[in-house]
Protein backbone atom coordinates (compact mmCIF):
# COMPACT_ATOMS: atom_id res chain seq x y z
CA UNK A 1 0.00 0.00 0.00
CA UNK A 2 1.34 3.75 -1.00
CA UNK A 3 2.01 5.41 2.01
CA UNK A 4 3.18 9.01 2.34
CA UNK A 5 5.52 9.39 5.49
CA UNK A 6 6.20 13.33 6.90
CA UNK A 7 9.51 13.30 9.06
CA UNK A 8 8.56 15.77 11.38
CA UNK A 9 11.98 16.19 13.07
CA UNK A 10 12.76 19.52 12.23
CA UNK A 11 8.95 20.53 13.25
CA UNK A 12 6.56 21.65 10.03
CA UNK A 13 5.69 24.63 8.38
CA UNK A 14 4.54 26.08 4.96
CA UNK A 15 7.34 26.51 3.10
CA UNK A 16 9.46 23.25 3.96
CA UNK A 17 6.24 21.15 3.12
CA UNK A 18 5.43 22.92 0.09
CA UNK A 19 9.11 22.12 -0.95
CA UNK A 20 9.25 18.58 -0.17
CA UNK A 21 6.19 17.92 -1.77
CA UNK A 22 7.48 19.80 -4.84
CA UNK A 23 10.94 17.83 -4.83
CA UNK A 24 9.20 14.66 -4.79
CA UNK A 25 7.05 15.09 -7.42
CA UNK A 26 9.46 16.60 -9.80
CA UNK A 27 11.87 13.20 -8.55
CA UNK A 28 8.62 11.32 -9.68
CA UNK A 29 9.03 12.76 -12.88
CA UNK A 30 5.71 14.45 -12.21
CA UNK A 31 5.25 18.01 -14.92
CA UNK A 32 4.71 20.02 -12.08
CA UNK A 33 6.91 23.23 -12.80
CA UNK A 34 4.65 25.73 -11.35
CA UNK A 35 1.40 25.82 -9.08
CA UNK A 36 -1.05 28.08 -9.94
CA UNK A 37 -3.02 29.20 -7.14
CA UNK A 38 -5.17 32.26 -8.14
CA UNK A 39 -5.59 34.26 -12.07
CA UNK A 40 -7.22 36.99 -10.47
CA UNK A 41 -7.62 36.69 -6.29
CA UNK A 42 -8.49 40.51 -4.82
CA UNK A 43 -7.02 41.59 -1.40
CA UNK A 44 -7.28 44.17 -0.07
CA UNK A 45 -6.50 47.08 -3.46
CA UNK A 46 -4.86 44.40 -4.87
CA UNK A 47 -5.13 41.93 -7.80
CA UNK A 48 -2.96 39.12 -7.38
CA UNK A 49 -2.06 36.79 -10.12
CA UNK A 50 -0.54 33.97 -7.25
CA UNK A 51 1.56 31.01 -8.49
CA UNK A 52 3.99 28.93 -6.73
CA UNK A 53 7.96 27.90 -8.07
CA UNK A 54 10.82 26.60 -6.48
CA UNK A 55 14.53 27.13 -6.13
CA UNK A 56 17.16 24.51 -5.63
CA UNK A 57 19.06 24.63 -2.47
CA UNK A 58 22.31 22.01 -2.68
CA UNK A 59 23.40 20.65 0.67
CA UNK A 60 26.35 18.24 0.18
CA UNK A 61 24.31 15.11 -0.96
CA UNK A 62 20.98 16.64 -0.57
CA UNK A 63 18.86 18.57 -2.92
CA UNK A 64 16.38 20.63 -1.18
CA UNK A 65 13.73 22.56 -2.54
CA UNK A 66 12.62 26.26 -1.67
CA UNK A 67 9.21 27.23 -2.56
CA UNK A 68 8.27 30.89 -3.65
CA UNK A 69 5.71 32.61 -4.26
CA UNK A 70 5.08 35.03 -7.27
CA UNK A 71 2.68 37.49 -7.81
CA UNK A 72 2.27 38.22 -3.81
CA UNK A 73 2.66 41.75 -2.24
CA UNK A 74 2.24 42.87 1.30
CA UNK A 75 -1.03 44.38 2.23
CA UNK A 76 0.26 46.70 4.93
CA UNK A 77 -1.20 45.24 8.06
CA UNK A 78 -4.53 43.92 5.93
CA UNK A 79 -6.75 42.34 8.53
CA UNK A 80 -8.94 39.37 8.29
CA UNK A 81 -11.89 37.37 10.12
CA UNK A 82 -12.23 34.34 9.98
CA UNK A 83 -15.01 34.46 7.51
CA UNK A 84 -13.33 36.40 5.05
CA UNK A 85 -10.20 33.99 5.32
CA UNK A 86 -12.18 31.18 3.89
CA UNK A 87 -14.12 33.49 1.32
CA UNK A 88 -10.35 33.87 0.24
CA UNK A 89 -9.84 30.21 0.56
CA UNK A 90 -12.86 29.50 -1.27
CA UNK A 91 -11.74 32.14 -4.43
CA UNK A 92 -7.96 30.26 -4.97
CA UNK A 93 -8.07 28.27 -7.32
CA UNK A 94 -7.73 24.15 -6.26
CA UNK A 95 -9.84 20.96 -6.65
CA UNK A 96 -12.61 20.47 -4.56
CA UNK A 97 -10.98 18.00 -2.05
CA UNK A 98 -8.35 20.57 -1.16
CA UNK A 99 -11.35 22.84 -0.26
CA UNK A 100 -13.14 20.89 1.65
CA UNK A 101 -10.03 19.82 3.49
CA UNK A 102 -8.10 23.22 3.38
CA UNK A 103 -11.68 24.24 5.26
CA UNK A 104 -11.17 21.57 8.14
CA UNK A 105 -7.69 22.80 8.76
CA UNK A 106 -8.29 26.30 8.99
CA UNK A 107 -11.20 25.46 11.36
CA UNK A 108 -9.12 23.01 13.83
CA UNK A 109 -6.48 26.70 13.72
CA UNK A 110 -9.36 28.65 14.43
CA UNK A 111 -10.60 26.84 17.09
CA UNK A 112 -7.62 26.23 18.73
CA UNK A 113 -6.26 30.18 18.43
CA UNK A 114 -10.04 30.69 19.88
CA UNK A 115 -9.51 28.93 22.98
CA UNK A 116 -6.39 30.22 23.78
CA UNK A 117 -7.86 33.79 23.77
CA UNK A 118 -11.37 33.10 25.29
CA UNK A 119 -13.32 34.30 21.87
CA UNK A 120 -15.44 32.71 19.46
CA UNK A 121 -13.84 31.83 16.32
CA UNK A 122 -15.92 33.92 14.46
CA UNK A 123 -14.57 37.16 16.51
CA UNK A 124 -10.77 36.25 16.01
CA UNK A 125 -8.75 38.65 13.99
CA UNK A 126 -5.81 37.19 11.90
CA UNK A 127 -3.42 40.13 11.80
CA UNK A 128 -0.29 38.64 10.73
CA UNK A 129 0.47 39.10 7.30
CA UNK A 130 2.69 35.62 7.63
CA UNK A 131 -0.12 34.14 8.13
CA UNK A 132 -1.60 34.42 4.24
CA UNK A 133 1.83 33.14 3.18
CA UNK A 134 0.98 29.74 5.43
CA UNK A 135 -2.52 29.62 3.73
CA UNK A 136 -1.07 29.85 0.23
CA UNK A 137 1.51 27.28 0.93
CA UNK A 138 -1.07 24.98 2.11
CA UNK A 139 -3.33 25.13 -0.82
CA UNK A 140 0.14 23.98 -2.76
CA UNK A 141 0.68 21.33 -0.07
CA UNK A 142 -3.16 20.18 -0.47
CA UNK A 143 -3.05 20.37 -4.34
CA UNK A 144 0.33 18.13 -4.61
CA UNK A 145 -1.10 15.97 -2.40
CA UNK A 146 -3.77 14.91 -4.13
CA UNK A 147 -1.88 14.48 -7.55
CA UNK A 148 0.58 12.11 -6.27
CA UNK A 149 -2.81 9.78 -5.09
CA UNK A 150 -1.22 8.86 -1.58
CA UNK A 151 -3.44 6.00 0.37
CA UNK A 152 -2.12 6.81 3.46
CA UNK A 153 -0.68 9.11 5.50
CA UNK A 154 1.79 8.94 8.28
CA UNK A 155 4.27 11.10 10.51
CA UNK A 156 6.84 10.93 12.82
CA UNK A 157 5.81 12.56 16.42
CA UNK A 158 7.06 16.42 16.59
CA UNK A 159 9.75 17.60 18.50
CA UNK A 160 9.42 20.04 21.82
CA UNK A 161 12.12 21.04 24.20
CA UNK A 162 11.20 20.71 27.60
CA UNK A 163 13.39 23.15 29.23
CA UNK A 164 13.38 26.83 29.49
CA UNK A 165 16.86 27.47 28.94
CA UNK A 166 17.09 31.19 26.73
CA UNK A 167 19.37 30.19 24.00
CA UNK A 168 17.69 30.74 20.72
CA UNK A 169 17.56 26.55 19.76
CA UNK A 170 16.08 26.17 22.75
CA UNK A 171 13.19 28.98 21.97
CA UNK A 172 12.94 27.45 18.25
CA UNK A 173 12.06 24.16 20.07
CA UNK A 174 9.06 25.82 22.63
CA UNK A 175 6.18 24.91 20.49
CA UNK A 176 3.79 27.84 20.56
CA UNK A 177 0.63 27.64 22.44
CA UNK A 178 -1.54 27.51 19.25
CA UNK A 179 0.31 24.57 18.40
CA UNK A 180 0.32 22.48 21.69
CA UNK A 181 -3.58 23.37 21.58
CA UNK A 182 -3.76 21.84 18.41
CA UNK A 183 -1.79 18.56 19.53
CA UNK A 184 -3.96 17.97 22.46
CA UNK A 185 -7.45 18.75 20.38
CA UNK A 186 -6.05 15.99 18.08
CA UNK A 187 -3.88 13.73 19.80
CA UNK A 188 -0.46 14.36 18.05
CA UNK A 189 2.27 12.78 19.42
CA UNK A 190 5.81 14.99 20.55
CA UNK A 191 8.91 14.23 21.64
CA UNK A 192 11.69 16.02 23.26
CA UNK A 193 15.10 15.16 21.11
CA UNK A 194 18.38 14.27 22.75
CA UNK A 195 19.86 17.57 21.06
CA UNK A 196 18.86 20.88 20.33
CA UNK A 197 17.91 21.69 16.65
CA UNK A 198 16.60 23.89 14.90
CA UNK A 199 13.57 23.38 13.97
CA UNK A 200 10.37 25.33 12.49
CA UNK A 201 6.85 24.41 13.43
CA UNK A 202 3.65 26.75 12.52
CA UNK A 203 -0.10 26.32 14.20
CA UNK A 204 -2.21 26.05 10.48
CA UNK A 205 0.82 23.19 9.44
CA UNK A 206 0.11 21.33 12.73
CA UNK A 207 -3.53 21.97 12.13
CA UNK A 208 -2.27 20.38 8.62
CA UNK A 209 -0.87 17.27 9.87
CA UNK A 210 -4.15 17.01 12.81
CA UNK A 211 -6.24 16.46 10.26
CA UNK A 212 -4.53 14.79 6.88
CA UNK A 213 -2.21 12.26 9.01
CA UNK A 214 -4.36 8.77 9.02
CA UNK A 215 -1.55 7.68 11.82
CA UNK A 216 1.63 9.33 14.13
CA UNK A 217 4.63 6.80 14.30
CA UNK A 218 7.49 5.21 12.76
CA UNK A 219 6.30 2.41 10.23
CA UNK A 220 8.29 -0.62 10.66
CA UNK A 221 9.06 -1.19 7.35
CA UNK A 222 9.04 0.83 4.49
CA UNK A 223 9.77 -0.37 1.35
CA UNK A 224 11.16 3.39 -0.60
CA UNK A 225 10.13 4.58 -3.68
CA UNK A 226 11.16 8.52 -3.83
CA UNK A 227 12.16 11.08 -1.45
CA UNK A 228 11.83 14.85 -0.85
CA UNK A 229 13.33 17.54 0.74
CA UNK A 230 12.09 20.87 1.43
CA UNK A 231 13.57 23.73 3.61
CA UNK A 232 12.72 28.04 4.00
CA UNK A 233 15.30 28.94 3.15
CA UNK A 234 18.54 28.71 1.01
CA UNK A 235 20.84 28.97 4.26
CA UNK A 236 22.44 26.01 5.47
CA UNK A 237 21.42 26.62 9.28
CA UNK A 238 17.68 26.98 7.77
CA UNK A 239 15.69 23.56 9.39
CA UNK A 240 14.95 20.59 6.09
CA UNK A 241 12.35 18.96 6.12
CA UNK A 242 12.47 15.22 4.66
CA UNK A 243 9.16 12.91 3.16
CA UNK A 244 8.93 9.38 1.53
CA UNK A 245 6.91 7.69 -0.47
CA UNK A 246 7.07 4.26 0.04
CA UNK A 247 5.12 1.01 0.18
CA UNK A 248 4.53 -0.24 3.69
CA UNK A 249 4.50 -3.91 4.18
CA UNK A 250 3.86 -2.93 8.10
CA UNK A 251 1.73 -4.87 9.51
CA UNK A 252 -0.19 -2.42 11.11
CA UNK A 253 -3.95 -3.26 11.49
CA UNK A 254 -5.09 -0.68 8.82
CA UNK A 255 -3.25 -2.34 6.11
CA UNK A 256 -6.42 -4.96 6.07
CA UNK A 257 -8.73 -3.01 5.11
CA UNK A 258 -9.42 -1.20 1.81
CA UNK A 259 -9.46 2.60 2.27
CA UNK A 260 -11.01 5.26 0.34
CA UNK A 261 -11.23 9.26 0.94
CA UNK A 262 -14.88 10.23 0.71
CA UNK A 263 -17.24 13.25 1.35
CA UNK A 264 -19.83 13.62 4.35
CA UNK A 265 -22.39 15.92 3.84
CA UNK A 266 -25.24 17.15 6.10
CA UNK A 267 -28.69 19.43 6.16
CA UNK A 268 -30.96 20.13 8.94
CA UNK A 269 -34.88 20.47 7.76
CA UNK A 270 -37.73 21.82 9.15
CA UNK A 271 -40.09 23.07 6.67
CA UNK A 272 -40.77 21.41 3.93
CA UNK A 273 -43.10 18.80 2.60
CA UNK A 274 -42.28 15.47 4.00
CA UNK A 275 -44.01 13.70 0.33
CA UNK A 276 -40.73 15.02 -1.15
CA UNK A 277 -38.39 13.09 0.33
CA UNK A 278 -38.71 9.79 -1.18
CA UNK A 279 -38.26 11.30 -4.57
CA UNK A 280 -35.09 13.23 -2.89
CA UNK A 281 -33.58 10.24 -1.53
CA UNK A 282 -33.89 8.56 -5.39
CA UNK A 283 -31.97 11.50 -7.11
CA UNK A 284 -29.16 11.65 -4.47
CA UNK A 285 -28.30 7.61 -4.87
CA UNK A 286 -29.41 7.96 -8.62
CA UNK A 287 -26.61 10.49 -9.05
CA UNK A 288 -23.52 9.25 -7.43
CA UNK A 289 -24.55 9.09 -3.33
CA UNK A 290 -22.75 6.15 -1.58
CA UNK A 291 -25.21 6.44 1.46
CA UNK A 292 -28.06 8.46 2.24
CA UNK A 293 -30.21 8.68 5.66
CA UNK A 294 -32.30 10.55 7.50
CA UNK A 295 -32.45 11.44 11.25
CA UNK A 296 -35.25 12.58 13.78
CA UNK A 297 -34.13 15.83 15.18
CA UNK A 298 -35.86 18.67 17.74
CA UNK A 299 -34.17 21.81 16.89
CA UNK A 300 -34.50 25.16 18.25
CA UNK A 301 -37.60 26.06 19.61
CA UNK A 302 -38.17 22.68 19.70
CA UNK A 303 -39.46 22.27 16.17
CA UNK A 304 -39.36 18.79 15.04
CA UNK A 305 -36.89 18.36 12.31
CA UNK A 306 -34.87 15.81 10.14
CA UNK A 307 -31.33 15.44 9.14
CA UNK A 308 -30.19 14.35 5.98
CA UNK A 309 -26.95 12.57 5.75
CA UNK A 310 -25.03 11.82 2.56
CA UNK A 311 -21.88 9.91 2.06
CA UNK A 312 -20.42 10.84 -1.39
CA UNK A 313 -17.07 10.99 -3.67
CA UNK A 314 -15.03 14.31 -3.78
CA UNK A 315 -16.03 14.24 -7.62
CA UNK A 316 -19.71 14.21 -6.97
CA UNK A 317 -19.82 16.56 -4.09
CA UNK A 318 -21.04 19.25 -6.04
CA UNK A 319 -23.49 17.64 -7.75
CA UNK A 320 -24.96 16.73 -4.34
CA UNK A 321 -25.14 19.69 -3.05
CA UNK A 322 -27.18 21.28 -6.53
CA UNK A 323 -29.95 18.24 -6.05
CA UNK A 324 -29.81 19.14 -1.96
CA UNK A 325 -30.53 23.24 -2.55
CA UNK A 326 -32.81 22.13 -5.91
CA UNK A 327 -35.24 19.35 -4.13
CA UNK A 328 -35.09 20.96 -0.57
CA UNK A 329 -35.69 23.86 1.85
CA UNK A 330 -32.15 23.50 3.09
CA UNK A 331 -29.71 26.98 2.50
CA UNK A 332 -26.84 25.88 3.98
CA UNK A 333 -25.12 22.40 3.80
CA UNK A 334 -22.12 21.55 6.31
CA UNK A 335 -19.41 19.23 5.02
CA UNK A 336 -16.02 16.92 6.09
CA UNK A 337 -13.94 15.10 4.35
CA UNK A 338 -13.99 11.60 5.90
CA UNK A 339 -11.77 8.23 5.57
CA UNK A 340 -13.43 5.22 4.87
CA UNK A 341 -11.83 1.90 5.85
CA UNK A 342 -13.57 -1.07 4.61
CA UNK A 343 -13.42 -4.80 4.32
CA UNK A 344 -12.61 -6.92 1.06
CA UNK A 345 -15.84 -8.37 -0.50
CA UNK A 346 -16.88 -10.14 -3.50
CA UNK A 347 -20.30 -11.49 -4.82
CA UNK A 348 -20.96 -14.98 -4.83
CA UNK A 349 -23.80 -17.31 -6.24
CA UNK A 350 -25.48 -19.95 -4.08
CA UNK A 351 -27.33 -21.98 -6.04
CA UNK A 352 -31.22 -23.18 -3.91
CA UNK A 353 -34.17 -24.95 -5.49
CA UNK A 354 -35.20 -21.87 -6.86
CA UNK A 355 -32.16 -21.30 -8.93
CA UNK A 356 -29.27 -19.01 -8.02
CA UNK A 357 -29.13 -16.02 -5.89
CA UNK A 358 -26.44 -13.94 -5.03
CA UNK A 359 -24.44 -13.47 -1.92
CA UNK A 360 -21.99 -10.50 -0.72
CA UNK A 361 -18.93 -12.34 1.07
CA UNK A 362 -16.88 -9.88 3.04
CA UNK A 363 -13.32 -11.01 3.68
CA UNK A 364 -10.69 -9.87 6.91
CA UNK A 365 -7.19 -11.96 6.37
CA UNK A 366 -8.35 -13.52 3.61
CA UNK A 367 -11.37 -15.02 6.27
CA UNK A 368 -14.86 -14.47 5.43
CA UNK A 369 -16.27 -12.38 8.67
CA UNK A 370 -19.97 -12.14 6.54
CA UNK A 371 -21.96 -13.19 4.47
CA UNK A 372 -25.22 -11.54 3.75
CA UNK A 373 -27.69 -12.48 0.95
CA UNK A 374 -28.69 -10.12 -1.69
CA UNK A 375 -31.76 -8.54 -1.15
CA UNK A 376 -33.38 -7.71 -4.53
CA UNK A 377 -32.92 -11.56 -5.02
CA UNK A 378 -34.64 -12.92 -2.20
CA UNK A 379 -37.29 -10.42 -2.95
CA UNK A 380 -37.79 -11.84 -6.48
CA UNK A 381 -37.93 -15.28 -5.55
CA UNK A 382 -40.15 -14.54 -2.63
CA UNK A 383 -42.56 -12.82 -5.45
CA UNK A 384 -41.75 -15.35 -8.20
CA UNK A 385 -43.08 -18.26 -5.31
CA UNK A 386 -45.09 -16.78 -3.42
CA UNK A 387 -43.54 -17.90 -0.35
CA UNK A 388 -42.24 -15.58 2.70
CA UNK A 389 -39.23 -13.78 2.29
CA UNK A 390 -37.86 -14.72 5.63
CA UNK A 391 -38.04 -18.05 4.54
CA UNK A 392 -35.79 -17.01 1.32
CA UNK A 393 -33.12 -15.68 3.46
CA UNK A 394 -32.98 -18.61 6.20
CA UNK A 395 -32.62 -21.20 3.34
CA UNK A 396 -29.47 -19.36 1.75
CA UNK A 397 -28.08 -19.31 4.97
CA UNK A 398 -28.48 -22.60 6.20
CA UNK A 399 -26.72 -23.44 2.65
CA UNK A 400 -23.99 -21.14 3.57
CA UNK A 401 -23.63 -22.58 7.06
CA UNK A 402 -23.90 -25.86 5.91
CA UNK A 403 -20.85 -25.50 3.15
CA UNK A 404 -18.31 -24.01 6.17
CA UNK A 405 -19.04 -26.43 8.12
CA UNK A 406 -18.34 -29.37 4.93
CA UNK A 407 -14.53 -27.41 4.19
Amino acid sequence: MDVLYIDCSAGICGEMMTGALMNLSYNLNHNIQEITLADNLIIGNNDLKLSIDAEINQRNSVKAFVPKIKGYKPLNGNMKTLKELKNLWGMLKISQESKIRGIEIIDLWAKAKAKLNHMRPEELIFCNEDYLKEIFFLAASLELINHIKINTVTASPLPFYIDTGSSKQAVDLLLSSEVMEICKLKKILLYSPESVLTCSTTPLFAAFLGVIVDRFGTPQVLEIKETGYGTKSCENNSPLMRIIWADSTDQNEHTKYGFERNVFLETNIDDMNPEYYEYLLEQLLVNGALDVYMTSIQMKKNRPAIKLSILTTTEKTSLMRDIIFKETSSIGIRETLVNKWYLTRKIEKVETKWGSIRVKTCLLDNEIVNQSPEYEDCLQVARNYKIPLKEVYDTVKSILFNSKRSI
